[in-house]
């Protein structure tokens, strides 16, 4: 596994999966991962023909966050480096904002920077085996580059306990409070996800562009007055383009929209 890339990526029509890929390291987050992650996040917003990405993990474990061992490194060298903080916090930055819709799949134990990114996704789905846990109190730091997505996912007073005693918690705890939406048995992740590809892929491609931008900015601007016009202003020229108009005259009058291809037409793109 040592020459073996730390991220592959697959594509099946519309759909990218990304793969973590440091297995025997249980898919710790070391500088080279998280630039290769950025990279594929980089190229793939400009790829007009890709609609949705799938975060996946290879192994045992979905991620246990920050690779320690780098860390200790770092600390044995003496050096004072923030340049991999700064590296894992753009990378969780540029995962929240990313343009289209993200899709987790959590097969395993998840720790730390690897809940962050998580909490960076649309959607997640998750085995009924998957376990949590926010550990930085245990190594003595803070989980401050997580935490504006984390809390954002789970609300203060639930991240706020995970953080303060690092403890774990069950997948079905993490559906109660919001950071995985399904969770599933092992053998039938794949066959749900794939259900969900086709349920975004049968959206209206730019005015799914559109959610996922006002979404992000609804999370940072109170809705003002300035803000209500901005919302306003959005339905109003969504609703008056072409896929607006066809998606409003399809619902009326009892049809699929143009975009939504027959049921016996339908291509999951499987994972």
């Amino acid at each position: 596994m040592r020459n073996d890339p730390p991220l592959i990526e697959q594509r099946v029509r519309h759909t990218v999966r990304l793969m973590l890929n440091r297995p025997e390291q249980h898919n710790a987050l070391n500088t080279v991962l998280i630039q290769r992650l950025r990279e594929a996040l980089w190229r793939l917003a400009a790829d007009d023909t890709v609609r949705q990405i799938v975060i996946a993990a290879n192994g045992h474990k979905f991620c246990v966050g920050s690779d320690v061992e780098e860390m200790q490194k770092l600390l044995d060298a003496g050096e004072d480096k923030v340049e991999d903080l700064l590296q894992l916090g753009q990378l969780l930055r540029e995962l929240d904002r990313f343009p289209k819709p993200v899709v987790g799949l959590v097969q395993g134990e998840v720790y730390g920077s690897g809940v962050g990114l998580l909490a960076c996704c649309d959607v997640v789905f998750a085995t009924e085996k998957a376990r949590f846990c926010l550990p930085e109190v245990r190594l003595g730091y803070v989980a401050a580059l997580t935490s504006p997505y984390i809390l954002a996912a789970m609300g203060s007073r639930a991240a706020g306990r995970y953080m303060l005693t690092g403890e774990h918690f069950s997948a079905a705890e993490a559906k109660r409070l919001g950071l995985v939406h399904e969770v599933y048995p092992r053998n039938q992740l794949a066959l749900e996800a794939n259900k969900l590809l086709k349920k975004l892929q049968a959206t209206a491609l730019h005015a799914q562009l559109e959610t996922k931008a006002m979404l992000a900015r609804q999370q940072l601007t109170p809705v003002d007055k300035e803000a209500l016009l901005e919302s306003v202003q959005l339905v109003a020229r969504l609703r008056c383009s072409d896929e607006g108009r066809e998606g409003i005259h399809a619902f009326a009058e009892g049809r699929r929209p143009s975009w939504r291809p027959a049921p016996q037409e339908e291509l999951a793109d499987d994972l």
